[in-house]
């Protein structure tokens, strides 16, 4: 993380997921999303496994330090889907 930015303003989001157990514990990249991007709906998951995410802000300085859920979330079907 720089230590100053500059001034330059924020570009992107970087989401990144991982397994909280199993075999892909390692962080993967989701989707890059663009600043102004306030939710994100993650698809293709397994209902029986729990998920740590993280994301990571950036601007023309480069990505700053992740921040993560507290919890690892498990997904759920809605209703009617």
């Amino acid at each position: 993380m720089p230590r100053h930015d500059g001034g330059s303003p924020l570009t992107e989001y970087l989401l990144e997921m991982r397994e909280k157990k199993g075999k892909n514990t390692e962080w993967t990249q989701v989707q890059i999303l663009p600043a102004i991007t306030t939710s994100f709906r993650v698809t293709k998951l397994n209902e029986n496994v729990y998920y740590n995410f993280r994301i990571k802000a950036a601007n023309s300085v480069g990505h700053g330090e992740p921040k993560a859920l507290e919890k690892a979330v498990k997904p759920q079907k809605q209703n009617g889907k």
